[in-house]
């Protein structure tokens, strides 16, 4: 449903805070950034080129809601590198400090450094598999890279990300 955010019975008007379009394969609908009643921003359609509209939109919000609308911006910006940190900090390489949690032939508890990586493809399904190296020990440690965590300084014990 096409909504008219100039029609003041929808309740918008003062509260735009961005305008944007999204284009699909045949038709493209226009958006419009708004605080709601509860002090939310959420995204609403105000026309569409899949059948006859009228209406419009501009960024008409008080300069109160447009500085709570970029505080809101920032705080998604900070989550979202937060959320690519933890990312970065989960991902097995060579030289990252390991610890096993599952498994059947390495046992739970064992800490290292991963010092091989590889792709197993025997079979039908293809998994990441790696070698640990371990203090006092010659030889590596395989295992599935499914079975270990990742131990991070700042974040702890991770899942581990592929490669």
């Amino acid at each position: 449903m096409a909504v008219s955010l100039a029609d003041d019975t929808i309740g918008y008007i003062g509260r735009t805070v961005a305008v944007h379009e999204v284009n699909g394969y045949d038709d493209s609908d226009f958006m419009a950034w708004v605080m709601d009643d509860n002090g939310d921003f959420i995204d609403v359609m105000y026309g569409t080129t899949r059948f006859a509209w009228r209406g419009n939109a501009t960024i008409d919000a008080t300069p109160e809601i447009m500085a709570a609308w970029k505080a809101h911006l920032a705080a998604e910006r900070e989550a979202a590198a937060e959320a690519a940190r933890r990312r970065e900090a989960g991902r097995i390489g060579k030289g990252t400090p390991v610890v096993v949690r599952k498994g059947r032939k390495v046992p739970v508890g064992t800490e290292g450094v991963v010092g091989w990586l590889g792709w197993q493809t025997f079979g039908h399904r293809k998994s990441l598999r790696i070698g640990i190296r371990v203090d006092g020990e010659e030889k590596l440690i395989f295992t599935a890279a499914a079975n270990v965590k990742v131990l991070d300084e700042l974040y702890g014990e991770l899942p581990p990300t592929d490669a």
